[in-house]
């Protein structure tokens, strides 16, 4: 198994590194969770405040010059995920729950599938 530590790094900066993984578009997300113009008014700046702290993330992960600091901005960036996602879950109506969690499951099996791909490629050279 590959470096735990490295997946954990591309999920904290997958929409800033042009990983196929990101935040999904808001507007498919909304066609999908048939959400309402009051929930989208709601959730749709705490997807923008995520996009921010995910750049700001990644210019941190560049700018750590050990893995000490890597790990504890990677912390702070779980922390800021499990907030973002409890934030948006307090929104949704139980059905919409239930695709929202289909919808984040297929973002991590893109996203471990990617960051396989990069293993592999990395691992071939």
């Amino acid at each position: 198994m590959r470096s735990v530590f490295g997946l954990c790094a591309l999920l904290a900066t997958t929409a800033i590194a042009g990983a196929p993984e990101r935040l999904p578009a808001f507007d498919a997300l909304r066609a999908r969770l048939h959400l309402t113009d009051e929930q989208c008014a709601r959730i749709e700046p705490l997807f923008e405040r995520r996009r921010v702290e995910l750049q700001k993330t990644r210019a941190q992960l560049v700018g750590a010059t050990s893995r000490s600091a890597k790990r504890s901005v990677l912390r702070g960036a779980k922390h800021q995920q499990e907030t973002f996602l409890s934030e948006v879950d307090a929104q949704l109506e139980p059905e919409q729950k239930t695709e929202w969690d289909k919808v984040r499951a297929e973002m991590r099996d893109k996203l471990r599938a990617s960051w396989q791909a990069r293993q592999d490629a990395q691992g071939a050279l």
